[in-house]
């Protein structure tokens, strides 16, 4: 815990610490393990359980980050030299997919129906769960040529590393001229809420997002309901 809450991030390049919600999901991850040995014989007790809750890291409430309709068209408008990002990215915005996804597709993954309308069928690398999505025709504007790429080969094949990629998302959104905190999973973030936004019921963007529980979909539109109050708390006194 001491370490948790005093160490430094290894690939940032300025000196910064752990982020709260970070150190719960680690100290959990070792209590895991911990039990595991337990359930194995390795270990007789897990010593974690003599952890007072109050000593145990704690989550701090975040606010989920998004971009409007009109943000992503400032974006898209806006030049970025890495090129294979800017279109990741904004391929993410129009389908909700997780960057370890996005770096995983390959050109095999995308299907035509019966229809003849391109389809995304993945085995989600954070839930192993499968999961079909139909393509709207912003995110197919997203996808690279193909030229004689083979149905193996990864459809953005130069996607750089998450961390990094988190680095300079800032400079793209800073000659946007938008002054929010992009992380490459804001652009699932902004799939979710723009679907929400346009009317789609929580139902459908939990599958299209791939969630297995639709309470975790019912954030998103927490997130919609407390901008909406926003905006009407910004009218001014007139009468």
């Amino acid at each position: 815990i001491k370490y948790l809450s005093t160490a430094n991030q290894e690939h940032s390049k300025s000196k910064k610490g752990i982020s709260a919600n970070t150190q719960v999901c680690y100290f959990k991850e070792l209590n895991y393990c911990l039990n595991y040995a337990v359930v194995e014989d390795i270990l007789s007790v897990n010593p974690m359980n003599k952890i007072r809750n109050e000593d145990k890291p704690r989550r701090t409430k975040t606010e989920r980050e998004f971009l409007t309709i009109d943000e992503i068209k400032a974006l898209s408008q806006t030049d970025f030299y890495n090129k294979t990002l800017k279109r990741a990215f904004l391929f993410s915005c129009f389908c909700g997919l997780r960057h370890c996804d996005i770096v995983s597709l390959t050109w095999g993954n995308l299907k035509r129906d019966n229809m003849g309308k391109l389809q995304l069928h993945i085995i989600q690398q954070k839930t192993q769960d499968a999961i079909s999505l139909p393509l709207s025709k912003e995110a197919i504007k997203q996808l690279p040529k193909r030229n004689e790429a083979s149905d193996t080969d990864r459809v953005f094949h130069d996607l750089i590393s998450l961390g990094r990629t988190n680095e300079i998302l800032s400079r793209w959104a800073k000659a946007a001229g938008i002054n929010k905190h992009i992380t490459f999973h804001v652009a699932r973030h902004t799939h979710a809420t723009m679907m929400i936004t346009l009317g789609v019921d929580l139902y459908t963007v939990s599958k299209l997002l791939g969630h297995t529980n639709i309470q975790t979909t019912q954030i998103y539109a927490k997130i919609i309901d407390e901008t909406k109050i926003k905006a009407i708390d910004l009218i001014p006194e007139i009468t």
